[in-house]
């Protein structure tokens, strides 16, 4: 299933979305995650909650379980072993098995922190870095997946939260 599709299976039936952005901006490709949230501030519905959590996401438990959300959106740089700018959703299974270099804790406990905590449906993005040196901006490939990211969540949620 391509991305896209995949997207809008997974969060169909989404009414309040929780997104946090995962990554260190300073250090290229890693900081796609902030990225994406820093591209979608304002644009979106107040029923979606954008929340740049840099490289510290467990500082912002409390507050996605405060927003109550139905959907959890964890976007981060993900070494797939896949080529650059590759996005794919990360089951549950695959979280062990990759790299998510700049955080304190690892994402399968927040993962497991909100399977505990709220009632939501939680999902991992993922996206193949080619360069996390300090001091780089996203490479070509990265930017061209934070852009596709970034089109498909404006494009449905404006248009599903516009219809209710």
């Amino acid at each position: 299933m391509i991305f896209e599709e995949e997207f809008i299976e997974k969060f169909k039936d989404a009414d309040r979305l929780a997104i946090l952005g995962v990554g260190n901006v300073i250090r290229g490709d890693d900081g796609v995650g902030s990225k994406i949230i820093s591209s979608l501030k304002g644009k979106l519905d107040e029923r979606v909650k954008l929340i740049d959590a840099g490289p510290v996401p467990e500082s912002f438990t409390d507050v996605v379980k405060k927003f109550n959300p139905s959907h959890i959106l964890i976007i981060d740089a993900a070494d797939m072993g896949r080529e650059p700018g590759w996005i794919e959703f990360i089951s549950e299974e695959q979280i062990l098995n990759t790299s998510f270099s700049t955080h304190q804790m690892p994402l399968s406990l927040l993962v497991e922190y909100f399977k505990s905590e709220t009632r939501s449906k939680i999902f991992l993005l993922g996206i193949q870095p080619l360069n996390n040196s300090f001091g780089g901006d996203l490479t070509p490939a990265v930017d061209a997946a934070k852009k596709r990211i970034v089109k498909v969540i404006l494009k449905y949620f404006k248009k599903t939260f516009s219809r209710r």
